[in-house]
C-alpha cells in the first residue's frame, strides 16, 4: 500500500479534544516533545527501548497530542528483523571412507543454487570431526569454500551439544558440495545428507544494550546474577560471554515479581550455552531466546555443577526497535507515557500493520528530552461506587449468559462473541447486564472492539449458464435457525494458484421480500505463487451468502475454506463480585440509559480486567408474548390462520343476513 493510501486511512481515526494537556493527562507521569514534521506526511517516530521501559508493556499508555491537545492517531510498529530462507536438500551421490586418515562425501543439490550455510546430517550419535568444504557447478571443477571447520555431537555440560551447521565466509553458487572429514583421531562417520541454505536479511532493526550483572551468590551448584536494566525494557534475546575458552553451562533467565505478599518466579528463557575455541571441535552458542517478560526483576541462573563459576561473565540484551507511525499535523507534538492503569488506545489502524512494509522508507521525526509531567497525580481506577440500576423483567429476554466476577470491586470488561450478535437486535438495544436480584449493572458499550472470524459452512451448488455457485452459511446454534450476523468481510481460501474471474455475492433481501440482493461484485484475482486468503468487503447482515463465479471455459474454482469477519462489541462495567447475567434478545426493548455514559471516556481509558461468560442458553424465565409468537410462526400457519378467520367472518355475516326479515316493497 502506498503511503498516501495509508495516510488517508489514518486520518479517518476520530480525534479527542482537550484543553490543558498536562492537566488532562495528569495520570501520565512523563512526557517528551516531538519535533515538527511536514504537515500531511506519513512519518515515523523511533522509540528507544529505555522509553518503552518507562511505559506499559506493548506501549499501551503511549499518547501523542498536538498543540491543541488533540490526540493524533498512530500505529505502534515493531521493526521485527526478518530473514528470507531458501533451502536446497542435497542427496549423497558419492562417498569414500576407505581413504587413509580421511573420508569424503559428495552431495548433489539438484540445481545450481546460491547458498551461504550448510546443515550436515550425520548418522553417528556422538562424534567430533574437522571438515573441509569444496563446491562445484559441474562436478568436474572444484574450489574450496571453507578450508577448515568443526562438526561435533557429544554430551557436555549436563546436556547434548550438536554443532552441525557450517557458515561459509561468502555466498557460493554451486550444484555439488564435497565434504572432506579428518579421521585421524576417530572412526569415519556416515553423512546422510546436506541442506544448503541462502539467508537474506529483510527490512528490520534491532537494538543492543549491555546489561550489568550484580552477583547474588552461588548455592547448590547454581550461580545467580541480577540483570541491571530498566525494568520494562523489551528484549527477546540475552547473549552471554565469559573469559573461559572452554565451557558448557545450562543457563536460564527467570523473572521474579511480588504478588500477594510473596515472590512469584517464572522462567522466561533457557538454553545450553557453550564455547570451544581449540581442539578437534570448535564452535559456540551463547544466546538465550527470551519471551513473556512483564517488568519484574530479571535473574540469570547458570548451572555450574561441580565446575567453578564462569570468569568475567558479561551479558547484553537485544530486541526489535519500535516506532510510532502517524500523519504529521501542524506544529510540534507531545508524547505522554508512564500511566500504570490506562488501556491501549484503539484508533482502528491495526489492519494496516501488515501493509507498512510496502510503504517504503518513511521520514523520521525526533524526540526531545524526557520531562516529568508537573500535573501528575496517581489515579486509582474510577473511584465511584458500583451501584445497581433499575430492575428488568427477566421474562422478556430469550437468552442468558452467566458472567463470573472476582470478589473485589473493580472495573471489568466482557467481550461478546459473534454468535451473540445473531441473538441481539442490530442496534444492540436489547443487551442488559443484571445481578442476582435482576437489577441492571450499568455499562459502557464499545462497539466493534475486536474482530472475530466465524468459519462458515460451505456447499457447492449446481452451476447455471457457465457460472459455478457456492453457498456459505452461518453455523446453526443447537437446533435453532441460522442467525444473521453483521459481516464486515467475507474471507475466501481458494485452492487454485492463479485465476482472474468476474464474480458476485448475493444475500437474502433484508426487508424479508423474496429474491436476493447483491452484497459484492467484482473480480476474484490471484497472481501465480500467491496463497493468501481473498478478503471481500460486504458490510451486510445475513445468515447465508451465495457466490457466483463466471468460469468461462475454465474449470470451476475450489473453495477450501470460507470465513466471515465480524466486529464484536465489548461492555465495560464496575462491579463488586458475584455472578452476573448477560441478557439478550428482547425485540421490544429500548436502548438503556445510564448515568455512567457521562464517564464513557474515563471508563474506556482505564485498563479493565477481562472476564469471561458461559455460552448463551435459552432463558428459563422467558415467556413469549403474542407478538413473538406471531413473529416466530411459520408463514403457512399464518396464511391458514388468516383464511380460517376470513371463513368464520364470512359464515357469521351470511347467518346474520339470512336471519334478517325481508324489507317491505
Amino acid at each position: 500500500m502506498k503511503p498516501a493510501a495509508l495516510m488517508a486511512l489514518v486520518l479517518l481515526a476520530p480525534p479527542a479534544l482537550a484543553q490543558d494537556q498536562d492537566a488532562q493527562r495528569s495520570a501520565w507521569r512523563l512526557k517528551r516533545s516531538v519535533s515538527a514534521a511536514e504537515p500531511g506526511r506519513l512519518v515515523a517516530l523511533p522509540l528507544e527501548p529505555e522509553l518503552l521501559g518507562q511505559a506499559q508493556a506493548e506501549g499501551r499508555d503511549l499518547r501523542l497530542l498536538d498543540a491543541a491537545g488533540v490526540e493524533v492517531p498512530f500505529l505502534l510498529d515493531r521493526l521485527e528483523p526478518r530473514e528470507a530462507r531458501v533451502s536446497f536438500a542435497g542427496h549423497v551421490v558419492a562417498a569414500d571412507a576407505r581413504r587413509r586418515q580421511q573420508s569424503f562425501v559428495e552431495v548433489d543439490l539438484g540445481t545450481l543454487a546460491l547458498f551461504d550455510t550448510l546443515e550436515v546430517q550425520v548418522a553417528a550419535a556422538e562424534f567430533a570431526k574437522r571438515a573441509q568444504v569444496e563446491t562445484s557447478e559441474d562436478g568436474a571443477s572444484w574450489s574450496t569454500a571453507l578450508p577448515a571447520a568443526s562438526l561435533f555431537a557429544r554430551p557436555w555440560g549436563g546436556g547434548f551439544v550438536r554443532h552441525l551447521t557450517l557458515e561459509l565466509p561468502a555466498p557460493v553458487r554451486a550444484r555439488r558440495v564435497r565434504l572432506t572429514l579428518d579421521d585421524t583421531r576417530s572412526e569415519p562417520v556416515t553423512v546422510t545428507g546436506v541442506t544448503a541454505t541462502r539467508r537474506t536479511a529483510l527490512d528490520g532493526a534491532r537494538f543492543e544494550r549491555e546489561a550489568a550483572l550484580l552477583p547474588l551468590g552461588s548455592a547448590a551448584g547454581i550461580s545467580r546474577w541480577r540483570l541491571e536494566l530498566p525494568p520494562g525494557i523489551p528484549f527477546d534475546e540475552l547473549t552471554l560471554d565469559a573469559e573461559d575458552r572452554l565451557f558448557a553451562r545450562h543457563a536460564r533467565l527467570a523473572e521474579v515479581r511480588e504478588k500477594g505478599g510473596s515472590s512469584e518466579r517464572q522462567v522466561r528463557g533457557e538454553a545450553l550455552v557453550y564455547r570451544v575455541s581449540e581442539g578437534d571441535f570448535a564452535g559456540s552458542s551463547l544466546t538465550l531466546p527470551v519471551a513473556g517478560l512483564t517488568g519484574g526483576e530479571r535473574v540469570l541462573e547458570v548451572v555450574d555443577g561441580d565446575a567453578p563459576p564462569l570468569r568475567g561473565l558479561t551479558a547484553r540484551v537485544s530486541g526489535p526497535r519500535s516506532r510510532l507511525v502517524y500523519v504529521a499535523p501542524e506544529g510540534p507534538l507531545v508524547l505522554y507515557y508512564g500511566n500504570r492503569v490506562v488501556r491501549a488506545a484503539d484508533y482502528g489502524l491495526e489492519p494496516l500493520r501488515a501493509r507498512l512494509a510496502a510503504a517504503g522508507e518513511l521520514p523520521a521525526s525526533a524526540l526531545g528530552a524526557e520531562e516529568p509531567n508537573p500535573r501528575f497525580r496517581e489515579a486509582p481506577p474510577l473511584q465511584f461506587a458500583a451501584r445497581p440500576g433499575a430492575a428488568v423483567e427477566l421474562s422478556k429476554y430469550r437468552f442468558v449468559r452467566r458472567v463470573g466476577v472476582p470478589v473485589r470491586e473493580d472495573l471489568y470488561a466482557l467481550t461478546l462473541e459473534a454468535a451473540d450478535l445473531g441473538l441481539l437486535r442490530p442496534d444492540l438495544a436489547d443487551l442488559r447486564l443484571v445481578d442476582a436480584q435482576a437489577r441492571q449493572v450499568p455499562f459502557v458499550l464499545e462497539p466493534g472492539a475486536r474482530e472475530e472470524s466465524v468459519i462458515l459452512e460451505r456447499e457447492a451448488l449446481e452451476p447455471v449458464a457457465g457460472r459455478s455457485r457456492w453457498r456459505f452459511s452461518v453455523p446453526r446454534r443447537e437446533e435453532r435457525e441460522r442467525s444473521a450476523l453483521p459481516v464486515e468481510t467475507l474471507e475466501l481460501h481458494l485452492a487454485e494458484g492463479f485465476f482472474s474471474r468476474a464474480a458476485r455475492i448475493t444475500v437474502p433481501r433484508p426487508d424479508g421480500r423474496s429474491g436476493e440482493a447483491t452484497a459484492w461484485s467484482g473480480r476474484l484475482e490471484r497472481r501465480a505463487g500467491a496463497d493468501a486468503a481473498l478478503p471481500l468487503p460486504l458490510r451486510t447482515r445475513a445468515a447465508t451468502f451465495t457466490l457466483e463465479v463466471e468460469d468461462g471455459d475454465d474449470a470451476p474454482l475450489t473453495v477450501s475454506d470460507a470465513r466471515a469477519l465480524v466486529r464484536v462489541p465489548r461492555v465495560a462495567f464496575k462491579a463488586g463480585g458475584g455472578e452476573l447475567r448477560l441478557l439478550l434478545g428482547d425485540p421490544q426493548a429500548s436502548a438503556p440509559r445510564y448515568d455512567l455514559a457521562a464517564l464513557r471516556d474515563e471508563v474506556l481509558a482505564y485498563s479493565a480486567v477481562a472476564v469471561q461468560a458461559t455460552p448463551a442458553e435459552a432463558s428459563v424465565a422467558h415467556r413469549r408474548g403474542w407478538r413473538e409468537l406471531l413473529g416466530q410462526a411459520p408463514p403457512t400457519l399464518l396464511l391458514w390462520g388468516a383464511l380460517l378467520a376470513a371463513a368464520v367472518a364470512l359464515v357469521a355475516l351470511t347467518l346474520r343476513l339470512a336471519g334478517r326479515p325481508p324489507e317491505a316493497s
